[in-house]
């Protein structure tokens, strides 16, 4: 019997059905802020080696832009409206679709929340991939060029996907001898399932709606945002109007170029505060030329003063670092 929780949204109309995943001695549960704005860290067990959650929600929209520290992700979607950006690239999900998204990858998922959104989200963390790896199999490296894309599975792979995955949580919930052992393998058959499907093109790549334009800027800002960079320069440097880059830019985007730029500094800043940087190198080292005014928008966007959340992460290890 699978175990769920109910968790109903701020509007009191919706309820999202959370699968809890037990493994050896780590515990996790899907958790969501209620109450809070999505630019709040969710603050997630410390230690978990993998987490499965089938999910079915409605009333949900979206989680913001994040990255996961120390993990891959791996998002089976099912049913719903969904729209994601997955590495600078903008993609409109339709059921079947698999993203695999590699640690400290900004991403963000727009949900029409007036429809049922279902998917299953399994987490792998990397020290699990290298426990699972043998010596002629490097999952990590196997993954590693094929992470920030979306691929579709047709009906007969999704399904046995979905099949494969379902049956951890019901190993969880029994009392078996090698239980355990068992989940072990379960795990390393679906990467292998997975990979073997993108290596025989059973799962298909799909492209990205972003434009060529997008394309080059989002490559452009990610490898210079902890620059002192400015909106002007980025256009000279693109060889564009800087009105063409600010328009393309948000309406691909539904954001500001600034605005995202400020968003990948500060993603950089709470991961270098994690690893255990100061304040004063976290703050420059992510590209803010100016410490007041980080101070200011950290603790503005998060809730919390940068040295306040480095202490606080001291005993609370982060996996996932929300904007």
């Amino acid at each position: 019997m699978k175990k769920t929780t109910d968790l109903t949204y701020p509007d009191n109309q919706h309820t999202l059905l959370i699968q809890s995943v037990r493994f050896s001695d780590y515990t996790h549960q899907e958790m969501h802020q209620q109450d809070l704005p999505a630019s709040v860290i969710d603050i997630q067990p410390p230690d978990r080696l993998y987490t499965v959650s089938h999910l079915v929600s409605r009333g949900f929209t979206g989680d913001g832009a994040h990255l996961h520290m120390g993990y891959y992700e791996f998002l089976l979607f099912l049913e719903g409206d969904a729209r994601f950006t997955l590495n600078g690239q903008q993609y409109r999900l339709t059921p079947g679709d698999l993203l695999i998204i590699p640690p400290d990858m900004v991403h963000k998922a727009e949900i029409n929340g007036t429809v049922t959104y279902g998917r299953i989200v399994l987490h792998i963390s990397m020290p699990l991939l290298r426990l699972l790896s043998t010596r002629r199999t490097d999952f990590a490296a196997l993954l590693l060029p094929r992470g920030g894309s979306l691929w579709h599975l047709n009906p007969q792979h999704l399904s046995e996907l979905v099949r494969r995955v379902d049956q951890i949580p019901e190993l969880e919930q029994s009392h078996e001898i090698a239980a355990d052992a068992l989940i072990r393998a379960y795990l390393t058959e679906i990467l292998v399932y997975i990979l073997q499907m993108i290596e025989g093109k059973n799962a298909l790549p799909v492209p990205s709606g972003s434009t060529d334009l997008m394309e080059r800027i989002h490559l452009y800002i990610n490898a210079h945002y902890t620059e002192d960079i400015s909106i002007q320069k980025i256009a000279d440097d693109l060889c564009i109007s800087r009105s063409l880059l600010s328009h393309e830019f948000k309406k691909n985007s539904g954001e500001s170029l600034w605005k995202y730029i400020v968003n990948l500094r500060l993603a950089s800043a709470q991961k270098l505060l994690l690893e255990g940087s100061n304040v004063t190198s976290a703050c420059f080292d992510s590209g803010f030329q100016n410490y007041s005014n980080f101070i200011r928008l950290f603790t503005k966007t998060f809730g919390i003063t940068p040295r306040r959340y480095a202490e606080r992460g001291r005993t609370e290890r982060n996996g996932t670092v929300y904007l």
